[in-house]
């Protein structure tokens, strides 16, 4: 069969021969294994996001337990923080003296309720600057946002006492 053909034709056959053998060898074998291959770096690229996306949730829970303990316990009602204000005043320090609790102011924008507690204590510095120490330090309910001193004359006394304003804060989601 291949002796009435020329070079040229014996040629041209093998080609076709070739072509057609490296179509059925892609078709059979090469393609398959592109294909594992692309799938395994398809589901090793989802690997690494589910890898990447659990320490993202733990670096978020993280996070919000630290943004929790800036801000302040949440879910706890502003007359609670206000009473646990002034449990911590009464056992923490028996020198310092309550002289006003304002009342709550609460201010809200469109993502959470702010709840304002004023304290004005009085006493001698050393003693004030204790008990600040320690609202800022071991007080769980609230954070402490601005703290003022001043003197004021008790004209009944003819005393110059020293007072300390205490600003706490403590945040809510806005429902």
């Amino acid at each position: 069969m291949f002796e009435n053909l020329t070079y040229k034709q014996k040629f041209l056959v093998i080609i076709a021969i070739s072509v057609l053998l490296g179509f059925t060898a892609y078709k059979r074998s090469f393609k398959l294994t592109i294909d594992a291959y692309n799938e395994y770096y398809e589901l090793s690229e989802q690997l690494f996001e589910i890898n990447s996306s659990s320490s993202t949730v733990q670096e978020l829970d993280i996070e919000i337990r630290f943004l929790d303990n800036l801000l302040g316990e949440e879910n706890m009602e502003s007359v609670l923080v206000q009473q646990e204000i002034l449990n911590f005043v009464t056992n923490k320090s028996k020198s310092v003296n309550v002289f006003d609790v304002a009342e709550v102011h609460e201010a809200s924008d469109n993502k959470f309720i702010i709840h304002t507690n004023q304290l004005t204590i009085e006493g001698s510095f050393e003693e004030l600057l204790k008990i600040v120490y320690q609202f800022e330090k071991e007080f769980p309910y609230s954070r402490v946002v601005n703290t003022s001193f001043f003197k004021k004359k008790d004209f009944k006394t003819r005393r110059i006492k020293l007072y300390a304003k205490i600003i706490f804060q403590n945040y809510e989601k806005n429902i």
